[in-house]
């Protein structure tokens, strides 16, 4: 969670070294331009980021492409896994995505998914750090072929602990390119393996280092090599951190083939959830403040070749709802 000097620091900050790290990096590491263009460049709006006529927003989310965290109906599943998988099915989901195998085997786990016709397509079963660890990596590569997943993602990155002062995450340049090493061996390990290997966003990846302009962020995009590692952006912690997701999003480009869908919503005097959520908490997608059309049009490359992963930390025993808003959001938006 950000300490109070952690959020002043990301409020102040938003994305300083993007384009540092095309100085970093150079032009041929990145998809759009040059850092400094985009940095600079006003927000576009709607299917603008796209470079479309807002009048023709006529790309839809192909419901084949549409996942679910499972993170997000974790309660439910601890209660009743079967029941929890057949609702999702109802709803219409063929694509879910694993936070774990729910205290069962790889085999046993995928053998529950088919019950249902559902697949695994994207997990959260990495944790690579530095010194890279081949042995550990390969049976969660084992693992995750069972299931039968495509993508393989690394949930939380460059953090080092959490504590009563805030996240700890790495501090220096040095430190974030030590695990970029490691991240380019895990991925070309998965490439070997048939899996594509992503990382997924927090907001400390936006945050200051010790010894220089760039952000933990700016030094992944410049250090990790885009054929073996991706990036799954997810909407709500990048609004959080770098405040503007299109602009992130129209940087990556093809490096961004996963989105996790999830929403924030202001508080209104109420209580605040949590001391990480002082001033908004999340909601079901469409239901805040998010721009996700504008967000999602600002990739130019076809719908059908992104996922679009719904997930809500907080959705608790209406999880199932959670799943049908989203669901029917993402079955409806037009950009």
């Amino acid at each position: 969670m950000p300490t109070p000097a952690q959020a002043t620091q990301l409020n102040r900050r938003r994305m300083l070294g993007v384009g540092a790290a095309v100085g970093l990096a150079g032009a041929a590491a990145l998809t759009v331009g040059s850092g400094s263009a985009a940095a600079a460049a006003p927000a576009a709006t709607g299917a603008q980021a796209a470079g479309r006529p807002a009048a023709h927003c006529h790309r839809r989310v192909p419901t084949d492409n549409i996942s679910i965290q499972l993170y997000t109906l974790r309660d439910l599943l601890a209660k009743d896994l079967d029941g929890t998988l057949a609702g999702l099915a109802k709803i219409g989901f063929k694509k879910v995505e694993n936070a774990g195998y729910q205290g069962l085997t790889a085999k046993q786990f995928r053998a529950a998914l088919d019950r249902h016709g559902l697949r695994s397509t994207s997990g959260h079963n990495a944790s690579i750090t530095a010194p890279f660890d081949a042995s550990a990596f390969a049976q969660v590569l084992h693992d995750a072929r069972v299931v039968g997943q495509s993508y393989i993602d690394q949930s939380v990155v460059g953090v080092t602990g959490f504590t009563a002062d805030g996240v700890q995450y790495l501090q220096t340049k040095a430190e974030w390119q030590q695990l970029c090493e490691a991240l380019n061996r895990a991925g070309q390990a998965a490439h070997r393996a048939g899996l594509k290997f992503g990382l997924h966003n927090h907001f400390w990846e936006f945050l200051p280092l010790k010894d220089t302009p760039l952000v933990g962020s700016d030094i992944l995009i410049a250090e990790l090599d885009p054929r073996y590692v991706h990036f799954e952006v997810d909407i709500f912690w990048a609004h959080y951190g770098h405040h503007d997701p299109a602009q992130l999003v129209t940087f990556l480009q093809n490096r961004l083939p996963q989105f996790h869908v999830k929403d924030m919503r202001l508080l209104n005097g109420e209580p605040a959830p949590s001391s990480l959520l002082q001033t908004f908490t999340w909601t079901d997608p469409g239901k805040g403040i998010i721009d996700f059309a504008r967000v999602f049009a600002a990739k130019t490359a076809s719908p059908t070749v992104t996922e679009y992963i719904i997930e809500r930390d907080d959705a608790g025993a209406a999880a199932l709802t959670t799943a049908k808003v989203g669901f029917d959001f993402l079955k409806n938006i037009r950009f």
